[in-house]
């Protein structure tokens, strides 16, 4: 079977090996015609006789020659089909018809006496005869492919020949007629030069062409040979035309069709060399081949593909029915489709498509099948298509492996919290975006795959390290950067990065972290621990101010104890005047130093009847060089009726110390005028209100919801904590109250701390504000390693009847509580040797009827171990310096608890 594209007719063989057999005696007629006629014209040109019976015998035998050399050439065009054998038979033709219209006795044989139509006929046969000479050459010789520099010459003869044909027919054929000789002249000089190019090329046939177009040229140049006397009669002329153009019919009949009969030799063993080669590539081959002829219904199947479809297919159109029915329901019908797609395409080349089949064993196999047409030039239609199957069964399980894996993997990351890009290293486009990366960066999916990495990375530098460090191979992991969202609000973000291979590219895939509320929990983390730091400046501060306290006080005790004595005891009134000035004065003292330890100190909340006008004069006593300093007036107004209220001072100290001092500090650097307005008084509700307002800056509308928030502080750079309005709320709401913010008319902020009035009109302890009565003279013990403090205390008692011993220590008071007996004792806290703790429970091993009659002076309250002391046993205290009425108070108390057990 032909598959390389050559018509193969099996009649052309049987033409071709008649002609083979008989080339000899072609070759013999043509000596046999050839040499009489030679014989004959010489005879004629010698005698220059009329001899008509021979003229006609001659005539024919000539004619005769070139009409056989025309049929024996279309003989072979039927079966070789080349286009210069088209021409060479029209060539012969046209010699022919220039011939016969040059016989006096055919024309007038045939009734066509006319000298001037005999004329035309005779010199346009003879322009065609050159013009398909030209033509013939062209193609024999192959010039387009062998020699391409002589298309442009041959094209210009053959305008001018045309030219030539066209001044004979329509200017002056006088002088068209002598052009002819010229021309044809110049169309066989053209037609030898491309002979013997085609010799130099080493063109099968050019030798023959030469040969054959020389016999015609003598035909040709027989004209100019009588005129310039080489030839005597018109007789001779004619003789030698007809010679010369029989014999280049003969040679171009014989010579030249063995040409192309060697030629289509030479095709047939190509074309069957190429066969055994094709046959030896389908056994070799691991794609099945076909070839299915569409004209004819033969279908060809290499044993390869039959060995694919696992089934011995048939040639033909049984085999092709029964691949098709092998092709699984699904895909039948687009294989079916795809066919009748490709016929009706006429600018189709190629066909592909992919199946799957299932074999007579029930295994199914992928098929990729890759077709070529062969179409008619003419209509275009399809002829035969060739093609290859190959089986694709390994590839498509990997490719369905690879899309199972990437849907997988495209389910883990669409619903992976982390939001995951994936961008290109080389130009930064972003050529995927998960779905969760929509809420961290504010815009959809396409809208962030449409654009770079810079639009939401403008930190150019931190860009460049990211994609150098992943081109460099390197994994990057938690590198913070700042990302845009869309609204062009910046976030930060840990970046968490590794290269791979993208769509073909190098690119990298990114992990965004958000790390918003991790930023904020530092902050949190930073305020709380500047809050610790402030918490153990505190501490460190409260122990500071303990002994600071313990120092003072016990000086100041003395102080407030000499100097009433003097007011008492002296008869002189300006003694008695500087005396009051001095217990004012160390009452004033002893007052701040109260005021510092009720802010350190920590305990428990004691809620009782207190006077909110002496806890602000209290607090402002304690602020008083701050406010001082800052240039700040001060101005008060208190209610005098105003009633008391259910709390604790301490507590509400600190209240009312944070509400001044965040005014005073809200005023730091203010230009304006800094004042601060403190009021308490009585709304028509009956709460009890405090008003702390200032004229400073006031605050901001968009911060005034978050000032109550813990850590919160627009004064980072003055020191603010942000926990003392959080704490004064917290204060306030556990008194049962609230705190409103408001503006100061002419600018500022107004605190109002609003207090519910107690129910109670008279404190269960409103006795301890009154002097109790004169008590009996008693014999008391005196504990304390101050001995001034002790002396004190004893010339303030003596004088009003009681018995008063001195210990330097609780050791030194147990040694006098066992020799004698005491109606109470006062102690100090701190002593060495034996201190006041350690007292109590020497007492309540060996003395326990003492437990009750006991009172504590200290001025240290802060200390641990006085605060577990304190918290653990109910002991009563009186805290340093204190007054006389404290201590005639307490003892009241406890004498008359001890009498009412």
């Amino acid at each position: 079977m032909n598959l390389c594209g050559f018509r193969s007719f099996p009649v052309a063989n049987t033409y071709f090996s008649i002609l083979s057999r008989f080339r000899g005696i072609a070759w013999g007629l043509v000596l046999l015609t050839a040499l009489p006629s030679l014989a004959l014209a010489d005879v004629f040109a010698a005698k220059t006789v009329e001899m008509d019976q021979m003229s006609v015998l001659f005539f024919g035998l000539l004619t005769g020659i070139v009409i056989s050399a025309a049929a024996y050439l279309f003989f072979i065009w039927v079966v070789m089909r080349d286009r210069g054998q088209v021409f060479m038979i029209i060539f012969l033709l046209c010699l022919c018809v220039n011939i016969y219209s040059s016989n006096d006795l055919m024309m007038s044989k045939i009734g066509f006496n006319d000298p001037a139509g005999r004329d035309v006929l005779n010199n346009i046969s003879l322009v065609a005869s050159w013009m398909f000479a030209l033509l013939f050459t062209y193609y024999f010789l192959e010039l387009d492919i062998n020699s391409p520099i002589y298309r442009i010459p041959f094209v210009l003869i053959g305008f001018l020949l045309l030219f030539v044909l066209a001044y004979y027919f329509f200017i002056d054929r006088t002088t068209a007629y002598f052009a002819m000789s010229l021309v044809g002249t110049i169309v066989i000089a053209a037609i030898l030069i491309a002979g013997l190019s085609g010799i130099r090329n080493g063109t099968s046939g050019s030798l023959v062409h030469i040969i054959a177009f020389v016999c015609f040229l003598g035909g040709v140049l027989a004209e100019p040979a009588y005129v310039l006397g080489f030839l005597k009669t018109p007789t001779s002329v004619t003789n030698t035309v007809y010679i010369s153009f029989a014999l280049s019919s003969l040679i171009f009949a014989i010579i030249i069709a063995s040409q192309f009969a060697a030629r289509q030799d030479e095709k047939e063993k190509a074309l069957a060399l190429s066969n055994e080669r094709f046959s030896l590539a389908t056994r070799g081959a691991n794609e099945g081949l076909f070839d299915w002829n569409l004209q004819t219904g033969e279908v060809f199947f290499s044993d390869q593909f039959r060995r694919i479809l696992g089934f011995r297919l048939v040639n033909g159109a049984e085999g092709l029915k029964k691949w098709v029915r092998m092709i699984q329901p699904p895909y039948r019908r687009l294989v079916t489709d795809t066919i009748r797609r490709f016929r009706r395409n006429v600018t189709a080349v190629t066909l592909n498509v992919e199946y799957c089949i299932e074999r007579p064993n029930g295994e199914r196999r992928w098929l990729h099948s890759k077709a070529v047409a062969v179409r008619d030039r003419a209509t275009k239609k399809v002829l035969r298509m060739v093609g290859s199957t190959s089986d694709i069964t390994e590839r498509k399980k990997s490719e369905f492996a690879l899309v199972a894996s990437e849907s997988r993997l495209r389910s883990i990351i669409e619903a992976h919290p982390m939001p995951v890009l994936i961008v290109s290293l080389g130009s930064g486009a972003i050529f995927y975006a998960a779905p969760g990366s929509e809420q961290l960066l504010g815009m959809k999916r396409e809208e962030i795959q449409n654009n770079l990495l810079e639009r939401i990375m403008p930190d150019s530098e931190m860009r460049d390290k990211l994609i150098k460090e992943i081109g460099s191979g390197n994994p990057v992991d938690a590198i913070e950067t700042k990302i845009v969202r869309g609204d062009k609000a910046e976030i930060s973000v840990a970046v968490y990065a590794r290269g791979l291979t993208y769509q073909d590219e190098n690119a990298m895939v990114m992990g965004l972290y958000d790390l918003t509320e991790s930023k904020k929990a530092e902050a949190q983390i930073a305020q709380q621990q500047e809050a610790l730091q402030q918490s153990e400046k505190m501490a460190a501060l409260g122990g500071l101010l303990a002994g600071v306290a313990h120092e003072l006080n016990n000086p100041l005790s003395v102080v407030v104890g000499q100097s009433t004595l003097l007011m008492e005891g002296s008869p002189e009134p300006k003694v008695t005047t500087r005396a009051e000035k001095i217990f004012k004065a160390a009452d004033r003292c002893s007052r701040i130093v109260k005021s510092f330890l009720a802010l350190a100190r920590r305990k428990p909340p004691e809620h009782k009847k207190v006077d909110l006008n002496q806890i602000v004069r209290g607090s402002l006593e304690l602020l008083g060089y701050q406010l001082r300093i800052g240039d700040i007036d001060i101005q008060t107004n208190f209610d005098p009726k105003l009633s008391e209220i259910i709390g604790d001072s301490d507590q509400l100290t600190q209240v009312v110390t944070n509400l001044v001092l965040n005014a005073a500090q809200a005023m730091d650097g203010w230009k304006q005028q800094r004042r601060i307005s403190i009021t308490t008084c009585c709304d028509a509700e009956g709460s009890i209100l405090l008003v702390v307002a200032d004229t400073g800056p006031g605050i901001p509308q968009d911060i005034r919801t978050r000032i109550y928030e813990p850590f919160f502080t627009t004064k980072s750079s003055k020191g603010g904590t942000g926990v003392g309005l959080s704490l004064c709320l917290n204060i306030v709401s556990a008194h049962g109250g609230e705190i409103l913010l408001g503006d100061t008319p002419g600018g500022g902020a107004t605190f109002t701390v609003k207090f519910p009035l107690s129910k109670n009109t008279v404190s269960d302890d409103s006795v301890q504000n009154e002097d109790p009565l004169t008590l009996k003279p008693l014999t008391l013990l005196l504990v304390d390693d101050e001995v001034e403090l002790a002396q004190t205390l004893a010339d303030l008692l003596e004088p009003e009847g009681h018995t008063v011993d001195i210990a330097a220590n609780g050791a030194i008071a147990m040694e006098k509580l066992r020799k004698r007996s005491f109606d109470a004792i006062i102690s100090d806290l701190r002593m060495p040797v034996m201190d006041g703790p350690a007292l109590y429970e020497a007492l309540e091993h060996e003395l326990p009827s003492y437990l009750n009659k006991i009172i504590y002076v200290t001025g240290d309250t802060l200390s641990s171990h006085v605060q577990e002391f304190l918290s653990s046993h109910n002991v009563p205290i009186v805290e340093k310096p204190y007054r006389l009425k404290d201590i005639r108070r307490t003892l009241s108390d406890i004498l008359k608890n001890a009498t009412n057990k």
